[in-house]
């Protein structure tokens, strides 16, 4: 059990091409964030929602934090859990409610603590929402987002970043359900290899 670091679900998307909240899509009678919560209580001890809209997420009985950065993205999400509580991080998206145990400590197991970030690679895509963020990298983050940029990929190449390459049997753990087709696909099983 994970104590130093912080597991952290990021919820602040606006989820547009959904045309709802993603993390409050139902996959075997969970919501997407309650999978993903019960998934990473399976490794941290504390867990903590990013997402804007605080009360949406009291069910959890988790803290939920706003983001100081408003419509900045998930860097902003990290940033306000940097900001509230000082400490390593474990990030992982609401639209990923696949993600296993196995995963989140393969890229635990990686990391030797001296990286900024890690994230890990499957079919040639990186995963940059599903890694460990360490909390040392807050005051780039802060001047980063300051300065009005929000990239994500843009800011992780700038930072001493480990990427792990993982078989290609993890790949349909990291389908993002960004739309209503993704998520048809979800509910009907068509993603092998689960």
């Amino acid at each position: 059990m994970q104590k130093n670091i912080l597991g952290t679900i990021l919820c602040g998307g606006k989820s547009e091409r959904m045309g709802k909240n993603k993390s409050f899509l139902l996959y075997n009678e969970k919501t997407f964030v309650e999978k993903i919560f019960d998934t990473m209580q399976l490794v941290f001890e504390n867990i903590v929602v990013s997402a804007n809209d605080i009360e949406t997420y009291n069910f959890l009985n988790t803290k939920v934090v706003s983001d100081i950065y408003k419509n900045f993205g998930p860097l902003a999400g990290i940033h306000s859990v940097f900001s509230s509580f000082k400490k390593d991080i474990f990030v992982v998206t609401c639209d990923i409610p696949l993600i296993t145990t196995e995963i989140i400590e393969m890229i635990l197991k990686t990391n030797d603590f001296k990286k900024d970030i890690v994230i890990c690679s499957v079919g040639g895509k990186s995963q940059y929402l599903c890694g460990y963020y360490s909390f040392h990298i807050f005051e780039k983050l802060d001047l980063y987002l300051k300065n009005g940029n929000c990239s994500v990929k843009n800011f992780l190449v700038s930072l001493n970043t480990q990427t792990i390459f993982l078989q290609e049997k993890y790949l349909n753990y990291f389908s993002n359900v960004n739309s209503k087709d993704d998520y048809k696909k979800l509910t009907l099983n068509l993603y092998s290899n689960l």
